[in-house]
């Protein structure tokens, strides 16, 4: 039975009345439908030839964690998960901002390479970067949505020496690496 007032709604939903409801969010930007969610974990195994011909592994390098996240991002109006998200989180920016605007900031993520968090089917992804956005379908006359699937890619830091540099060519490298711009 739904409830009969949006404090009783409120009060089901927190409780747990209508199952398990998800939040999903991009940064800070809430996710109106996560539709699918897909990754790997990988490793890159490095081999070299040896004089006999056969290939020796040398090494086994862990890659950075992938997901692809197939998303929905709706204005409020069309939204029902607006409205429960609201209630399970006591936010209301999921109220406010316009599916423009969600885009505009995932893309604001995307061009700054900004190191954010993503709450997804799997769980807190700490640490991630927006590797690519592929936009599926823009809003019709009928729905106003933006359906896209976005990439993110675990962002690790693995520092190098170079406090010996010597030359003033490799001192500019050693401070652009150690400021992770390479």
């Amino acid at each position: 039975m739904i409830s009969p007032s949006i404090g009783d709604a409120i009060r089901d939903i927190r409780n747990g009345t209508f199952g398990d409801i998800d939040v999903f969010k991009i940064g800070d930007i809430f996710v109106d439908v996560l539709t699918a969610e897909n990754g790997s974990d990988e490793m890159q195994i490095t081999t070299h030839p040896v004089q006999a011909g056969f290939e020796v592994t040398t090494a086994a390098i862990r890659v950075p964690t992938t997901k692809t996240l197939s998303i929905v991002l709706m204005d409020p109006e069309y939204s029902a998960g607006a409205f429960t998200t609201a209630a399970i989180t006591g936010s209301v920016q999921q109220l406010t901002q316009t599916k423009e605007e969600k885009v505009d900031k995932l893309y604001s993520h995307f061009n700054s390479r900004d190191i954010i968090d993503i709450v997804s089917m799997s769980g807190i992804l700490q640490s991630m970067i927006i590797e690519s956005i592929t936009p599926i379908y823009e809003s019709s006359d009928t729905y106003d949505v933006w359906v896209a699937d976005v990439r993110v890619r675990k962002y690790e830091i693995y520092g190098t020496d170079f406090s010996n540099a010597e030359s003033e060519e490799s001192k500019q490298f050693a401070k652009k690496f150690n400021a992770g711009r390479l």
